[in-house]
């Protein structure tokens, strides 16, 4: 009995510990696609959640990860420092956040933070995510919206990330060629599957009146073309330098309902796929949200 007892509590801890992991890399991607769309956005820290040895003090929060969002960069802390409501009156309101489980904004040490729980399956924060937007007081409506975006995206990973850990025997189709494997690689594409399925319902609902509507450009603005040569160049990586690629009548004679077709069958983790993730930069840099999710899918 007691050789059991330490073996489910080392189960237990362990689990724990790979749960924490599989959470700071689902928030380490999210971190990663919002980086250069929201500038505004100075830094973000992530803390968890973890029971006070003195129960009457409720939880503390764990530090766990500071990314700079100028940089992109992402540092997890070896040995987290340790936050307790009673010592961090001015971080209130991570602890309002975690309460209440609902986003809050408000001014800290002179600069505009915001507060956004990460939920468990039942609605509870399992911790928070402080974004300080600096002397910004409200975001533009563009970076607003692709936060918004962000932040949808991460909670519905983190729920799959959590269901499938619950029910360990319920074996799920996997959407994506690398989510066959199992460890970090499944988690790592996790998020931007999400974000890739969101692009597919998205590119679904287009019909022939949108083509129709693309097609009637003449001179096309230059992001229009941009983007639609780096669609094409997913499917026709031969066309690169071409002057299929760089003639705007040879591009939309390919804008039809098979382009759609692959788009929404599309993997870019298959080992067939073969575009260049170099080429695809030249025309999605700073361009399209949904583009460059696919670009990162396809370098994990």
């Amino acid at each position: 009995f007691l050789l059991q007892g330490v073996t489910n509590a080392f189960s237990s801890a362990y689990h724990h510990i790979q749960r924490k992991r599989d959470i700071l890399q689902l928030v380490s991607s999210a971190f990663a696609w919002i980086y250069s769309r929201a500038p505004n956005i100075r830094v973000i820290d992530t803390y968890l959640m973890e029971p006070c040895a003195d129960k009457a003090q409720g939880y503390a929060f764990r530090n766990m990860m500071h990314t700079d969002n100028n940089t992109g960069v992402s540092e997890i802390y070896s040995s987290p420092a340790t936050l307790r409501r009673r010592d961090n009156l001015f971080r209130d309101y991570l602890f309002k956040c975690a309460d209440s489980s609902e986003v809050i904004t408000t001014d800290a040490y002179g600069e505009r933070h915001i507060a956004v729980p990460i939920r468990d399956h039942t609605g509870r924060a399992l911790g928070v995510l402080d974004l300080n937007t600096g002397h910004c007081r409200e975001l533009p409506p563009h970076e607003y919206q692709d936060l918004q975006k962000m932040l949808q995206m991460l909670q519905e990973a983190c729920n799959e990330l959590l269901d499938d850990q619950r029910f360990k025997d319920t074996a799920k189709e996997a959407v994506l060629e690398a989510e066959q494997v199992s460890g970090q690689r499944k988690v790592g594409v996790l998020f931007h599957r999400f974000m890739l399925q969101d692009l597919r319902h998205c590119v679904s609902k287009l019909d022939h009146q949108s083509f129709a509507e693309l097609k009637s450009y003449k001179e096309p603005p230059v992001m229009v073309h941009s983007i639609l040569k780096a669609v094409l160049l997913l499917f026709f990586p031969e066309w690169d330098e071409s002057e299929e690629i760089h003639s705007w009548n040879q591009c939309k004679l390919k804008v039809n309902s098979d382009l759609i077709r692959k788009i929404l069958s599309f993997d870019p983790t298959a080992q067939y796929v073969r575009s260049n993730p170099e080429i695809l930069t030249k025309y999605i840099k700073g361009r399209n949200s949904a583009l460059t999710t696919m670009h990162a899918l396809k370098w994990l």
